[in-house]
């Protein structure tokens, strides 16, 4: 199961009180993470249907350039593997995989109605690379309930595409869309879709935020 995880990331105690997510001036400013900040999810797969799993999120380094994490199995306490992000949390490296350039699911600061594209290359496991175009827009405020609280958070709202570049000849498309609170610092809710050039699923996956603690 976890191998089978691990392939959808790369193509990837309860709050009673609503979580804030603008500023009073209406905008989301980068997020000033430190080390020690953890957050656990709940990983859900909604194509294959399997059991879900919990996993903890541990920022094991944060400078002025980048953010590295830890991710644990939070039931058996083992490594489930590393990940490197930019300051504005996007993804350079993932599960072994690497991005050229990063990932851009964010691009702070969020205001409402923002849109940008981004255009990046990641090489996969098997030693081949995929390139992917994706536009993301601020979508508005949205409420959102999940198992670590109630958040008024800032939904991203990513469309794009991908095509293998070696390794053989597929190509797709992909939705992504982000829930993004300011006090926790990071998404507390992800729900992810992939297809194929004739619109086959590939993966429909939801990550939600169960816990998180962030360092003094």
């Amino acid at each position: 199961m976890f191998k089978s995880l691990k392939r959808l990331l790369v193509a990837s105690g309860i709050l009673l009180c609503v979580q804030g997510a603008l500023a009073q001036d209406g905008r989301v400013d980068r997020p000033q993470v430190k080390v020690g900040d953890a957050w656990t999810y709940q990983y859900s797969d909604n194509w294959k249907k399997l059991p879900n799993a919990t996993f903890t999120h541990s920022v094991t380094e944060a400078n002025e350039s980048r953010i590295k994490v830890a991710v644990l199995n939070t039931a058996s306490k083992e490594r489930f593997m590393d990940a490197t992000y930019s300051t504005d949390w996007n993804t350079y490296a993932l599960a072994g995989v690497t991005y050229n350039p990063a990932v851009n699911d964010y691009n702070f600061p969020l205001t409402a109605a923002k849109s940008w594209k981004s255009i990046y290359t990641y090489k996969r496991a098997d030693g081949g690379e995929t390139r992917c175009e994706q536009t993301a827009t601020v979508a508005g405020i949205e409420r959102v309930a999940v198992p670590g609280g109630t958040f008024d958070a800032v939904k991203i709202v990513i469309n794009g595409s991908w095509r293998w570049t070696s390794g053989g000849a597929y190509n797709g498309s992909f939705t992504k869309t982000i829930w993004y609170a300011r006090d926790p610092k990071r998404w507390v809710k992800i729900v992810y879709a992939d297809f194929d050039a004739q619109g086959n699923p590939f993966a429909n996956e939801t990550w939600e935020m169960v816990s998180h603690k962030l360092a003094n």
